[in-house]
């Protein structure tokens, strides 16, 4: 969501069948008032404005972030089921390159290793 300068992401435990829907979604609820996105903007299917450009290896390409939720999710499980997603992606130009660009569950697996290292050490 965009408002003004500054942009948002929002997140929904459920996921809604039309995008006019959306507008009926409280962005904040004090006492038994509630805003919602409809008040403050209005929800439609178009094309995204473009606000910057990105380029990966130098060419111009687009850039999705997935960001996994809190609770029981697994940074490596989500990152393991992302490159095999993308590894069988159908119905794609020969052209396009798909490819994970910033990997966390390397920081994960390291953090994981070294703590093994470490725990190890001090029992020896």
């Amino acid at each position: 969501m965009k408002l003004g300068p500054y942009d948002y992401n929002l997140f929904t435990n459920s996921q809604i069948d039309d995008v006019a829907d959306i507008n009926n979604v409280p962005l904040r609820t004090v006492g038994a008032s509630s805003v919602m996105i409809g008040d403050v903007g209005q929800a439609k299917d178009a094309a995204q404005i473009q606000l910057n450009m990105v380029q990966i290896d130098g060419q111009p390409s687009v850039y999705l972030p997935i960001m996994k939720q809190g609770g029981d999710s697994n940074t490596i499980a989500i990152v393991n089921g992302v490159k095999d997603a993308t590894a069988h992606l159908t119905d794609v130009p020969k052209n396009l390159i798909v490819k994970v660009v910033f990997d966390q569950s390397i920081f994960v697996k390291n953090a994981i290793r070294n703590l093994i290292d470490e725990g190890v050490s001090v029992l020896s």
